[in-house]
């Protein structure tokens, strides 16, 4: 009788402490797959951070182009193409699908259609910033960057009116008329401010860079860690 207790004892001991460890390993299991969701976000806001600092370089670049070709070709087509690419980037016209890479190339090459007032993601890319979860400092080198931007769409506006025979009336607006000058129009956008103010707005975009790939890597690299330790708690 007494060893059949004994016996029971160990039994029950042995089904308690199996079901412990069996508790464990759904608890650290459960843990390292919170860790390993966390790597994948912290992954994804690192592209989506990059992916958002190359649209603005890339739309700075895309306006730069249209007015240049614009002042050399007088094609209308270009100037329209500048205004398109300032509406979606504050969020004026929703963005088309699949915008980004060589989406401007392909419409400047008359391999798809330019886009058009539609369904889509309509807001503005300081929005798209916003909701993605910089810091603070980041943030406003990104808006900084912006905001250089389109102080140098003035001189870009100042080129193609340039070349319409308009002029600044000293209030920002371009409603003298005179003769086309399209050797100063050409000169605005290839002289040595307009590559100064270009210089200028790369300055933050490449310290906004450094900046989240520092931040990124030791998020990372602490997600990294605390999910090894885990890993290894299951051995």
């Amino acid at each position: 009788m007494v060893r059949t207790m004994k016996i029971s004892r160990l039994i029950l001991g042995f089904v308690a402490i199996s079901v412990l460890l069996a508790t464990s390993v759904v608890v650290l299991t459960n843990r390292l797959g919170d860790a390993l969701r966390s790597i994948e976000q912290a992954q994804e806001r690192r592209h989506a951070s990059y992916q958002l600092a190359d649209e603005l370089r890339r739309s700075s670049d895309d306006l730069t182009r249209f007015a240049r070709t614009f002042v050399v070709t007088g094609d209308e087509r270009y100037e329209r193409y500048f205004r398109q690419v300032l509406s979606i980037r504050n969020g004026v016209v929703p963005r088309p699908e699949a915008y980004g890479g060589v989406y401007w190339d392909s419409v400047a090459a008359g391999e798809i259609s330019e886009p058009v007032r539609g369904p889509g993601e309509n807001s503005s890319l300081e929005q798209r910033m916003s909701a993605v979860g910089f810091t603070e400092a980041e943030f406003d080198l990104l808006t900084e960057a912006q905001s250089r931007s389109d102080d140098l769409v003035g001189l870009e506006n100042e080129a193609m009116n340039a070349v319409k025979g308009l002029f600044d009336d000293g209030t920002g607006n371009f409603t003298i008329q005179g003769e086309p000058d399209r050797d100063r129009a050409v000169a605005l956008l290839h002289g040595s401010q307009y590559h100064s103010s270009k210089a200028h707005i790369m300055q933050p975009i490449g310290q906004f860079l450094q900046m989240v790939d520092e931040r990124t890597s030791f998020e990372l690299m602490d997600l990294n860690r605390n999910a090894w330790k885990l890993f290894l708690s299951l051995f």
